[in-house]
């Protein structure tokens, strides 16, 4: 048995953390978990940046063509 405590907190530049406290009857630990929103801009630098290319933008996982009113980006890049 256990008690899972979850704190959400927004920070500046579109940084987000999930902080985890999972508290068991002989322990107590923490988890954080640093989540960035990217713009598919930033995305796409990003990736570029880090030696991809051809990097190809999804509405979902399933491969839906990209729109902007989707709330999900997902990326398919070819490492160079």
């Amino acid at each position: 048995p256990h008690v899972a405590l979850t704190i959400n907190k927004e920070y500046p530049n579109a940084h987000y953390l999930e902080r985890y406290i999972i508290v068991t009857e002989d322990d107590c630990r923490s988890y954080n978990i640093w989540n960035h929103a990217f713009t598919t801009e930033e995305l796409t630098d990003e990736l570029q940046n880090a030696g991809f290319e051809e990097v190809e933008l999804f509405s979902d996982s399933t491969g839906s063509p990209f729109s902007e009113k989707s709330a999900t980006i997902c990326a398919v890049a070819t490492k160079a």
